[in-house]
C-alpha cells in the first residue's frame, strides 16, 4: 500500500468518525426537544462532539459555536438568576439557535454516511 493510499485511508476513516459525531448531535438536539435531555446535558454534549470532529472547516466551527454560545449564554443567565423556568424570550433564542445548529449539521451529514 503506497503512501497516497493510506492517507486516504486514514482520511476516508476520518470522515466516517466525524459522520458519527454529527448524526449524534442531531440525535441529541432531538432529544433536547422531546424533554429527554436537559439544556446543561444538550450543551455540554453538543461541545463535546464539536471539540472531537477531524474536519478542519473552521468556518462551519466558528457558525456552530456562535449558535452553540447562544444555548450557553441563555442557561448561564438563568441559573445565575435563579429561574426556575425560562422565560418566553429565552425559549425563543433557545429555539432559534437549535435550528442553526441543526442545519449547520444538516450540512455536513452525508446521505449515504
Amino acid at each position: 500500500m503506497t503512501q497516497d493510499n493510506v492517507s486516504k485511508l486514514l482520511t476516508s476513516t476520518e470522515e466516517e468518525y466525524d459522520q458519527r459525531q454529527y448524526r449524534l448531535m442531531e440525535q441529541r438536539i432531538l432529544h433536547y426537544e422531546r424533554g429527554e435531555i436537559t439544556l446543561n446535558t444538550l450543551i455540554f454534549e453538543l461541545e463535546a462532539l464539536l471539540c472531537v470532529l477531524h474536519m478542519e472547516d473552521e468556518e462551519w466551527k466558528k457558525s456552530f459555536r456562535s449558535a452553540w454560545w447562544i444555548l450557553e449564554e441563555v442557561y448561564a443567565v438563568a441559573l445565575y438568576e435563579g429561574k426556575a423556568a425560562l422565560s418566553s424570550e429565552d425559549r425563543e433564542l433557545i429555539k432559534k439557535s437549535i435550528d442553526t445548529l441543526r442545519q449547520l449539521v444538516a450540512s455536513k451529514i452525508k446521505e449515504n454516511g
